[in-house]
């Protein structure tokens, strides 16, 4: 059982995170920002395949200090988008060639976070946070009703 509060527990807290960073970058300022380089990444899954997603590095400058960052966000979204060839990923890779200006969206309170897409609202972004809350419903049910059934053995048991 504490199996399933520590489940729902990270489940609640990573749809919580998720929900107050979107909200989080809504706001964030932007800045001009240079693509520095365009690499990809992979990724293999549990069945040995790989899969790959271009990332950009940029740099950018908040108050007179210059930051560094990367993403692998596409353009116009915020997630990585993952490729089944490295060749494709590349191209992709090249939607921000290295030169181009760009804008960056940064945290004002700690300018070295960054991002060059804001996440864009999903409808299904609370379903962790919602899946939590039903997961511990569930959990504190099946405890009032063991208890129930406890006492009603116990009952007919005298």
């Amino acid at each position: 059982m504490v199996v399933f509060l520590f489940i729902a527990g990270c489940m609640g807290y990573l749809g919580l995170k998720t929900y107050l960073l979107e909200r989080a970058q809504q706001s964030w300022p932007t800045v001009d920002a240079t693509i520095a380089a365009a690499e990809t990444q992979s990724s293999t899954s549990e069945d040995k395949q790989v899969s790959w997603s271009p990332v950009w590095s940029y740099s950018y400058t908040v108050d007179g200090k210059p930051y560094r960052a990367q993403s692998n966000g596409i353009p116009g979204g915020f997630d990585a988008h993952w490729y089944d060839s490295r060749p494709e990923a590349l191209n992709n890779g090249l939607s921000r060639p290295v030169g181009s200006a760009v804008h960056a969206y940064y945290d004002p309170a700690n300018p070295q976070l960054s991002v060059l897409d804001r996440r864009t609202p999903r409808g299904t972004d609370w379903a962790p946070f919602g899946l939590s809350i039903l997961v511990v419903l569930l959990f504190g049910l099946l405890i009032v009703t063991g208890c129930r059934a406890k006492k009603v053995r116990w009952s007919l048991a005298d």
